[in-house]
């Protein structure tokens, strides 16, 4: 083992200062301005939830005074590594060191350089967020291997503009929005929810706000006089960080309606677009991005001493030990920048913080656990500091980070397993290591190829010793997305134990049950009693959008719909794939995106469009997901499919192929339970004169052959000359039209269709004035019908609702003329019913 003087060899040149600028930037990065939104759930309480972060804050604190302990009594860089080897010996120290050195930084490296670049597009909208993340890491490793002073000076710099930041923010935000006075505070201090789950679950998440508290230890060695100016270091940055926390929340809490970052992730945004307004949203955005360098730079300098003291102390890892003239540790930088970009090329770094997460939560554990064990198994030992509060502070931080550890293992149970046999295979690395016969070997090793070595065998080990994720089922995707449970054994039931999927599920819980006992039970008893059609096998259901709630209700069963608008199909989606931070952002589009059709019966196209662009689940795939699995159906298999000119459709390769041409669309297969299979198309098809030819639909609907037709809200458009192609295909094809007045103008109709209103015909909106039908009041006065029990169309009310069936002659007197039976034929071929 090497003496705590061989990694000193180097001037100490960390100031008290830098010291301290890196425990800030390590503690403060995207956290405190994401997860308030989840806290304010469960905790109404504003003076809680501040009483939330104060007590996370006073928990890092115990953490830092245990540290602070161990790092004066062995001042030697690599945290962890070096406390857990005086602990419990070197292999026990060697996991915490292999863990922190291949994927405990770099990970954390990638999520905050990608955060950087995804919050830079307010002031870079036209760059590559994945371009600036990697130009991010690469700026900070040349800084750091530039010397250890000139990565202090950076350090000091980029913390302070971020404390700069955030102090203005707090400031201004005071300023120009304080509600205090109207707020009870003494009333409004509830002290039953300091007692509660949602308070102790929030805790954990408040507690990974806090981590880096440790940072400086890892740089002990590099640290003027350490006995003294590591613990103030500690104490210092986390303190600093605490009333930092505790301030901004206030001013979140204290200027902004709860109401609108309620169950939101973007909270600082929400924030600075209520005090500010939109270019205030922009802004708070910019200036997180800034704030984000010093986080990179802080774990960019902080990883590589952890592989630097390792191979101080393993012959097989020497390389890793070398230093620059400066003092920089430059093999280790370069392999700990290495991995960190490949994990942001692969966007692998998701999935690899969600596998360490329990693991690097036990090395702390396991640290704390050690300083209590050396107060009573070695109280010889020289301690320059000794942790105030003892036995208690150590209690207070073993008793929250247990809890942690449970959490996770409650919540994430594969993922925490597994996170731990990774860790726990470094006792195989370091039997291999530690051998006398690898010595040799090392010398005679180039620095590249151990380098490259040690990187593969790092992102190798963890692939291969985490558990293949098990992919997730479309209708697993659906039914995830659609707020309902999933199977125990599906990969996504984790993420329904989130505080985001929970308030998603109430939302959309709330939201359906309205829309069904308002309208969709009345349109299905209605059609019931009123669409005395024979069953036939399609319906036509254009200008639809994703509406496939309306065509079930009115017309279920049928055995395809083709369905058409303006908006993209985008792609199956798969939650799997979505970066868990941004999880709550697509459950949120989600949310918006159906919000206008659950309330008023119809999409709005524009609205849509901009709300599909706001989250990761983009296209109508997604809600049309939602719909078929809230109509109580199954979903088997969705893929992207192209629907060309003469009416095929190409599914497979060449439908992703652009080159393929034809419209962009989608197909899912689906059933009700234990029913047959059925088939959605969905195609994106500008269906105006001179497009809508090209389009396929109508050679597809003569190849698909008889069906029913539903429109509804479809602006009118079948009124104009520019939209008689797409007209006459619906006459031509349909033998039955469902619609409100929007359709196709009653006049339309002629001698060889018969028409049956329903409900009260009233004058389009304004926008629409010039399409009232003088001719269609006529027949509604002279018919009388009853009013419809539900809204329907622009005029969603139902005592302003109107509906038409317009039937062909020809159809009706053929259905007339068959047998009872024939009315319900089945299609040529009987469909497969599902197990």
């Amino acid at each position: 083992m090497t003496s705590p003087s061989q990694s000193n060899t180097n001037v100490a040149a960390v100031s008290l200062v830098a010291a301290t600028a890196i425990v800030i930037a390590d503690m403060v990065g995207v956290g405190v301005f994401t997860s308030l939104g989840f806290q304010v759930q469960g905790l109404s309480s504003p003076l809680v939830v501040l009483l939330l972060w104060l007590v996370g804050g006073v928990a890092a604190l115990c953490g830092a005074m245990c540290y602070a302990e161990l790092a004066a009594m062995f001042p030697r860089s690599s945290g962890d590594y070096n406390f857990l080897t005086h602990a419990f010996g070197p292999a026990v120290g060697f996991l915490a060191g292999w863990l922190s050195a291949t994927v405990g930084f770099s990970a954390p490296v990638a999520l905050a350089a990608m955060a950087l670049g995804e919050y830079a597009k307010s002031l870079l909208p036209g760059v590559s967020p994945m371009m600036l993340g990697l130009g991010s890491i690469l700026f900070v490793t040349m800084v750091h291997l530039s010397g250890v002073r000139q990565g202090s000076v950076f350090q000091i710099a980029s913390t302070g503009l971020k404390i700069a930041v955030i102090v203005g923010f707090i400031v201004v935000g005071a300023v120009a929005g304080w509600r205090a006075p109207a707020l009870d505070l003494a009333g409004s201090f509830q002290a039953n929810q300091v007692f509660s789950a949602p308070f102790a679950i929030s805790l954990v998440f408040v507690m990974y706000a806090y981590s880096g508290w440790n940072a400086a230890t890892y740089i002990v060695g590099e640290i003027r006089d350490p006995q003294k100016n590591l613990p103030r270091a500690l104490f210092m940055g986390t303190g600093v960080v605490i009333f930092l926390y505790v301030a901004l929340n206030a001013v979140f809490l204290f200027t902004t309606p709860i109401a609108e970052f309620s169950g939101k992730i973007n909270v600082a945004e929400i924030v600075g677009t209520h005090l500010f307004g939109e270019a205030g949203g922009r802004l708070v955005d910019a200036l997180i991005s800034i704030g984000l360098i010093s986080t990179v730079s802080a774990m960019m300098w902080i990883g590589p001493r952890v592989t630097m003291v390792m191979g101080e102390d393993l012959p097989a890892l020497r390389p890793f030990a070398q230093r620059s003239r400066n003092g920089a540790p430059t093999f280790a930088t370069l392999v700990q920048m290495v991995v960190a970009s490949l994990m942001l090329f692969s966007q692998s770094f998701e999935s690899v913080l969600e596998f360490t997460q329990f693991s690097l939560t036990f090395c702390s554990f396991l640290t704390v656990f050690g300083m209590v064990k050396l107060r009573y198994t070695r109280p010889d030992l020289p301690r320059p500091y000794r942790a105030w509060g003892f036995p208690l502070v150590p209690l207070v931080f073993l008793s929250v980070t247990l809890f942690m550890m449970y959490y996770l293992l409650e919540t994430r149970p594969l993922q925490s397993v597994a996170g731990l046999a990774v860790m726990l295979a470094g006792l195989l690395v370091y039997a291999v290591v530690s051998s006398a016969q690898l010595g040799a070997m090392a010398t005679r090793l180039s620095k590249l190829r151990l380098g490259l070595i040690f990187a593969v065998a790092a992102l190798g080990g963890l692939s291969l010793a985490s558990p293949k994720a098990q992919a997730a089922s479309p209708d697993d995707n659906a039914r995830f997305l659609a707020g309902l449970p999933v199977p125990a054994e599906s990969p996504l039931a984790p993420l329904t134990k989130t505080a985001a999927w929970e308030n998603h599920a109430r939302s959309f819980d709330g939201a359906f049950k309205l829309v069904d006992a308002t309208q969709l039970s009345h349109v299905r008893n209605w059609a019931k009693d009123n669409l005395n059609l024979p069953k036939r096998s399609n319906l036509f259901y254009l200008f639809s959008g994703p509406d496939f709630l309306y065509a079930n209700a009115f017309f279920p069963d049928r055995n395809t719909y083709v369905m058409a608008g303006l908006e993209p199909p985008g792609t199956p989606p798969d939650v799997s794939k979505i970066p868990e931070k941004l999880v709550p952002t697509a459950l949120q589009g989600l949310e918006r995106a159906t919000r206008t059709i659950l309330q008023v019966s119809f999409f709005r196209t524009a609205e849509m469009s901009g709300q599909f662009s706001l989250t990761p689940t983009k296209g109508t795939l997604p809600v049309l997901y939602v719909f078929l699995t809230r109509s109580g159906k199954v979903i088997h298999d969705a893929q992207v499919v192209r629907l060309l000119e003469n009416g095929d459709i190409v599914e497979g390769e060449k439908a992703m192929d652009a080159s393929t041409g034809g419209t962009k669309g989608a197909k899912i297969v689906f059933s009700s339970p234990g029913g047959p299979d059925q088939t959605l198309y969905y195609f994106q098809a500008n269906v105006i004169n001179g497009s809508f030819a090209k389009t396929g639909l109508d050679a597809l609907f003569t190849k698909l052959g008889d069906g029913d037709a539903l429109v509804k809200s479809a602006s009118y458009l079948l009124h104009g000359t520019p939209f008689s192609d797409v007209r006459n295909s619906l006459l031509n094809h349909a033998s039955a039209i469902l619609q409100d007045d929007t359709g196709v103008p009653y006049r339309m109709y002629g001698g060889g269709w018969s028409v049956k209103p329903f409900g009260h015909y009233s004058r389009p909106i304004p926008i629409f004035h010039y399409a009232w039908q003088g001719d269609l009041a006529k027949l509604y006065q002279k018919e009388a019908p009853a009013a419809l029990p539900f809204g329907i169309g622009y005029r969603w009310r139902p005592n302003q609702s109107s509906l038409i069936l317009a039937v062909k002659k020809e159809t009706k007197a053929a259905a007339s003329q068959s047998a009872p039976g024939a009315a319900a034929a089945a299609p040529a071929q009987a469909p497969t019913p599902r197990n």
